[in-house]
């Protein structure tokens, strides 16, 4: 050991030290070295802070270390003003500007008026503020009464009906609206990507765009809403003045469906295709007396001609009843109305290609029937002859009229040979015709 007055090295089992005489005390009995780093000072806790949290930081200075290295209770304990851990307060509550769903919420109502709150710029109508009630089934046989919410206005120029989708097929029907009637609703595709619809608001209900008008209607001094036939090449126009714009022309024999008269004088018609059209017969026609309110001329009934045609190619007979029809044809190539036996209606002639005398002169007559299946649409007398006009290809005439002797030519006609006189199945002027003479 060690002396610890002199630092002479004496004998461990020594009780003085042989030098300077001081007292000697072993290693085992030897109070431990003070060492204040080893001291742990208890530190009071800091108080607790809401919101704040501490990251220990690691440290950089390693401190001295007790005379124990393996127990940590010998580490020191830190100053209470080292600074051993930082601090910060938590994330700040967002603004609402902040909050991406907001943003979200926004775009989506942007995109909601584009699509739908501009739809009306973009088809170019406009809105008014009517209020409609039509009548409507739900499901049930009685009608309903539903009211048509405001929207754009569009008017029905002839009866039409409402329906559960924007299609004739496939569809129920759920109610019609009278000719006049007003509907609001928003223009919508067909479910064929051809069409146009009215979807209705307030109801769910479509109307096809072709039975509607964005104008009244014309009113009307007389109801028909009757078939009758045109007696005459007719001009249809889009509107009851002499200004509208021509939109179709209906040649003679057509039926057509008249729904009234104006007030002007002109004959309202529903075209097949869509919508309405007028008309005003000249006064040498026989469907003229519509427009003072006397009897229609109703389109004839189908003629049944297997009944009457008795064609023979040596004479140009067709039998008696087709001779008195065409004798009445000829009569009144004057315009005069006639009628025909055994057949509803009245019928009117016209010349055309000369007077009566000419050669070229063709008196015909519009006389809807069937033959031997074939669809025949008028009736006709020439200078030499008489004919009938046919719906159906020559081909298919010919054909059907084989049992009278008809054969096929060279140039895709039929004919029967009869030296000179005969019949001919030919394309004359865009119609099949069946002629008979020299």
């Amino acid at each position: 050991m060690f002396c610890t007055e002199c630092g002479t090295q004496t004998s461990n089992t020594a009780k003085f030290c042989f030098k300077c005489g001081a007292a000697l005390v072993a290693p085992a009995e030897a109070p431990a070295t003070a060492n204040y780093e080893a001291v742990s000072t208890p530190v009071a806790p800091e108080p607790e802070q809401p919101a704040i949290r501490t990251v220990p930081l690691p440290r950089t200075e390693e401190p001295a270390r007790a005379a124990d290295p393996a127990s940590f209770d010998s580490w020191p304990t830190p100053r209470p003003d080292a600074e051993t851990s930082i601090s910060y307060e938590e994330d700040e509550p967002k603004q609402w500007w902040q909050n991406p769903l907001v943003w979200v919420g926004f775009a989506g109502l942007v995109f909601a008026f584009l699509a739908y709150g501009t739809r009306d710029f973009w088809l170019g109508t406009t809105k008014t503020g009517v209020g409609n009630t039509i009548s409507a089934t739900s499901g049930g046989p009685a009608p309903v009464a539903t009211t048509v919410a405001t929207g754009t206005t569009y008017y029905a120029v002839r009866k039409l009906k409402l329906r559960d989708k924007a299609s004739t097929i496939g569809s129920q029907v759920k109610g019609e609206v009278q000719r006049g009637a007003t509907l609001s609703g928003s223009i919508v595709m067909g479910e064929d990507e051809k069409s146009q619809w009215l979807k209705i608001d307030g109801t769910g209900y479509f109307a096809s765009l072709a039975n509607l008008s964005d104008a009244a209607p014309p009113p009307l001094k007389l109801i028909i809403n009757k078939t009758i036939t045109l007696d005459e090449n007719t001009v249809i126009k889009n509107g009851p003045t002499d200004s509208a714009l021509p939109i179709d022309n209906a040649p003679s024999g057509t039926a057509v469906e008249a729904v009234g008269v104006t007030n002007e004088g002109w004959i309202e018609i529903a075209r097949k295709q869509s919508g309405v059209g007028y008309f005003k017969p000249s006064a040498t026609s026989a469907n003229a007396g519509l427009i003072e309110g006397k009897p229609v001329v109703a389109a004839a009934e189908s003629v049944n001609f297997d009944a009457m045609f008795q064609f023979n190619a040596e004479n140009c007979d067709y039998g008696p009843q087709m001779t008195s029809i065409y004798s009445a044809i000829s009569s009144n190539a004057n315009g005069a109305p006639f009628s025909i036996d055994g057949a509803k209606g009245q019928y009117k002639s016209t010349r055309s290609g000369g007077d009566v005398d000419s050669a070229e002169a063709i008196v015909s007559a519009p006389i809807v029937g069937k033959l031997k299946n074939l669809g025949v649409t008028g009736l006709f007398v020439g200078y030499e002859g008489q004919g009938i006009y046919f719906a159906d290809s020559v081909d298919s005439v010919g054909q059907a009229l084989s049992s009278f002797g008809f054969v096929k030519q060279g140039d895709g006609s039929y004919a029967t040979d009869s030296g000179g006189v005969g019949g001919y199945v030919t394309k004359s002027n865009g119609k099949t015709t069946l002629y008979c003479g020299a």
